[in-house]
């Protein structure tokens, strides 16, 4: 349980898990982009959105952080 307290990083770069949300986020759309160019798949902006939000939630939740 968290206690409210922020954790102070070493440097300026970003986790690792906020990066692996911002990779997630970028393949998702990028898979979307590809599906509807070449498979004619249509897919809404609505959709392709959550697709974004879901893939990027897991890409996040799943990278582990760096040991200290």
């Amino acid at each position: 349980m968290s206690n409210g307290t922020l954790v102070k990083h070493p440097t300026n770069l970003p986790s690792r898990k906020v990066g692996g949300g911002g990779i997630g986020g970028a393949i998702s759309i990028i898979a979307v982009w590809a599906l509807n160019e070449y498979a004619n798949a249509e897919i809404d902006a609505e959709i392709a959105a959550a697709i974004a939000t879901v893939v990027t939630f897991v890409f996040a939740y799943f990278v582990k952080e760096r040991a200290r």
